[in-house]
């Protein structure tokens, strides 16, 4: 599936925005899946953060709807700050045609692994996302 997410995003230290990410994942089975994100965020003023994050997700395919837990781990870097470290989210898909996807997820990012004595960074996002399936 490749899929474009919009959401809005909280910073711990740089208050809210917004983010936009490009999101592809593979499917290992029926309710298995690694994948891997670039998202975007901006912040009040110039402050943003730019992440690349990889993963695992657990689905539970209910017919149209189906639900799903991911964890993975990333990097990111913003105004001042870098880091490593990990995310986990929660959300459902809401599946329109064999070949499109609409979904709500919300996910919790930390980054406490610190990368040129940088601050460490947690960031929460919820939002949407389209998916196109591919087959």
């Amino acid at each position: 599936m490749i899929s474009l997410e919009g959401a809005y995003a909280r910073d711990v230290r740089l208050g809210s925005g917004a983010a936009l990410g490009l999101a592809g994942s593979l499917g290992l089975d029926d309710a298995w899946a690694v994948g891997l994100t670039v998202r975007g965020a901006g912040h009040q003023g110039p402050q943003g953060t730019l992440a690349l994050l990889g993963g695992v997700t657990y689905a539970l395919d209910m017919l149209r709807l189906v639900p799903f837990v991911d964890l993975g781990l990333g990097v990111a870097a913003g105004t001042g700050r870098a880091g490593g470290g990990y995310h986990v989210g929660l959300g459902a898909e809401y599946l329109m045609t064999r070949r499109w996807a609409i979904g709500l997820a919300g996910r919790w990012h930390h980054y406490p692994l610190r990368f040129a004595g940088a601050d460490a960074m947690s960031l929460a996002t919820v939002g949407l996302r389209l998916g196109w399936i591919l087959e």
